[in-house]
């Protein structure tokens, strides 16, 4: 079976961004059928869950059936952590986690970070992580609207 509606399938990924001062993370939530972003959160740690659970909640907020959601992400700590999963199952939405650490079983993901970072320019080295946060959201919008 296909995707074949909105809020069907949830695809998450996260990547680091480069400022003067130091690294920031994004997290990303993707519609897997729209392809657009519904949730994002650009944080200063790696703390397990912080930064994707804030993204999670963002993407959520679009979701009228979630238990008919299926979430899938790679096997990064932050989306294996039971904190994370927890925050799913409780919605009765599906978890989905790659078998093999192969960026090909989360290309959508993958393709949307690049677009934002090499269209968008958030692969440069950014002035300041509130450049950075600006800079995101003003992407994210872009992206989505066009």
């Amino acid at each position: 079976m296909g995707i074949i509606r909105r809020n069907q399938v949830f695809v998450a990924e996260l990547s680091c961004l480069k400022t003067l001062e130091g690294f920031c993370y994004l997290a990303l939530v993707i519609d897997a059928y729209s392809h657009r972003v519904v949730g994002y959160d650009l944080s200063t740690s790696l703390a397990i869950g912080e930064g994707v659970q804030r993204a999670l909640k963002m993407a959520s907020r679009s979701v009228s059936w979630p238990h008919r959601l299926m979430h899938h992400s790679d096997r990064g700590i932050q989306y294996c952590s039971g904190t994370y999963v927890r925050m799913l199952e409780s919605q009765g939405v599906k978890v989905s986690i790659i078998e093999q650490s192969h960026v090909y079983e989360n290309a959508l993901a993958e393709t949307v970070i690049g677009i934002l970072k090499t269209q968008f320019l958030l692969c440069e080295k950014l002035i300041s992580i509130r450049v950075a946060k600006r800079l995101t959201s003003e992407s994210i919008n872009v992206y989505n609207e066009r």
